[in-house]
């Protein structure tokens, strides 16, 4: 079984990752429901835009500089994300997202249409899009969500880099690394 589960003569805990249950006599007196993603956009005069989707709670939160944390409700799309309370709206598809608040345009990230993708000897796959005008790349490995890199200043070549995640290269060869290990080259 994957998980936890933890019983006594009056408590019963179970859960798997972020999702937890306790009882007590049988009856929930704690439930903890979190699976978040977070997503990290930048536009082009170089704003963020955070989201953190709850996909129990079917909200997202986001965060944009000069305003308070805003949490919006799924409106269930055909494709991609789209978010509403009564003044803010927010939309996205690929590398495309728009955050309105009362139909005015405070955040767009737009797709310049320079992504590239790449398939290794093993089959992997990375999506890589360079945005030049706010000097970041952002990379989806594998079909998973969209890493926001920043550039670095190498001698020569280019190098982005966020936290655990870094791509290196120049002309058309490149790597890829999470936690320091090459997991993509080209």
């Amino acid at each position: 079984m994957k998980g936890v589960w933890y019983k006594n003569a009056q408590y019963d805990l179970r859960g798997v990752e972020n999702h937890l249950v306790l009882r007590k006599d049988g009856n929930i007196i704690f439930e903890n429901k979190v699976d978040t993603k977070y997503d990290i956009l930048t536009d082009d005069d170089g704003n963020t835009l955070e989201i953190q989707q709850n996909k129990f709670t079917h909200e997202a939160t986001i965060y944009l500089k000069g305003l308070e944390p805003i949490t919006l409700k799924s409106q269930s799309p055909s494709s991609g994300i789209w978010f509403k309370d009564e003044q803010y709206e927010l939309k996205g598809k690929g590398y495309n997202f728009e955050l309105k608040k009362d139909g005015i345009i405070l955040f767009e990230q737009k797709d310049e249409s320079n992504k590239k993708i790449y398939k290794d000897a093993n089959g992997n796959k990375l999506e890589l899009y360079f945005k030049k005008s706010t000097d970041v790349a952002i990379i989806s490995y594998n079909g998973g969500r969209p890493i926001t890199l920043l550039q670095q200043f190498p001698a020569s070549g280019m190098w982005y880099k966020k936290g655990r995640y870094e791509f290196r290269g120049k002309g058309e060869s490149f790597d890829f690394s999470i936690d320091s290990e090459v997991v993509f080259s080209n």
